[in-house]
């Protein structure tokens, strides 16, 4: 009878301390850290905008501000909307024609735009392009407002100051065809914009 308690004892142990070496060699389970994603932005600008007949070379031009807001979907892909006008004073340059000059020309030039953001990323820099539709109008010439929509694109790059905010300078062809809402129907008008500017990310 003491031998098998001594045996029944002996096998306890054995397995008591197997066990402990198994529960020892568990692989440690270790959580998972998400990286923060900063997928809501929003921004301001100015730089400069110009409507221009390429040929009679008469231009409407000002120094703009803009706001802009958009939406990362990935690191590669985003979607912005921007709108932008003049802040006080659009200029007039007749170019070739008898038109007089104006510094001061009583009209609003703005555009608003909805855009498709691919977008390439290197360190802390994004080299990106902007393809979308939008509006430009110049509201009181000879009476009436002038508004075209259609197909814009451009080319920028920004760069991470922090991981919340942004610096960025890109060129817009906001308007690029004949006419411009029945102005010089059949010659050849761009709306050109370049911005500078700073956005945030929440």
């Amino acid at each position: 009878m003491y031998r098998i308690w001594y045996v029944v004892v002996s096998c306890m142990v054995v397995l008591y301390a197997g066990d402990k070496k198994i529960q020892k060699a568990e692989v440690p389970v270790v959580p998972i850290v998400q990286k923060q994603i900063y997928n809501l932005y929003v921004g301001l600008y100015s730089g400069w905008m110009r409507l221009k007949d390429q040929y009679s070379k008469e231009y409407f031009e000002t120094i703009p501000v803009g706001f802009q807001i958009g939406y990362d979907i990935n690191d590669y892909l985003s979607v912005e909307s921007r709108y932008t006008r003049d802040t006080s004073k659009v200029s007039y340059k007749r170019g070739y024609t008898s038109n007089p000059n104006n510094n001061d020309f009583d009209t609003t030039f703005s555009n608003l735009a909805l855009f498709v953001k691919p977008k390439y990323k290197y360190k802390n820099y994004h080299l990106y392009t902007l393809l979308g539709y939008g509006e430009v109008s110049l509201s009181n010439i000879k009476g009436s407002d002038r508004i075209e929509d259609g197909f814009e694109w451009g080319v920028g790059m920004s760069y991470n100051i922090t991981k919340n905010i942004n610096c960025f300078v890109d060129y817009i062809s906001i308007y690029h065809d004949k006419g411009f809402d029945k102005r010089a129907k059949d010659r050849l008008v761009t709306v050109d914009n370049v911005s500078l500017g700073v956005s945030y990310a929440f």
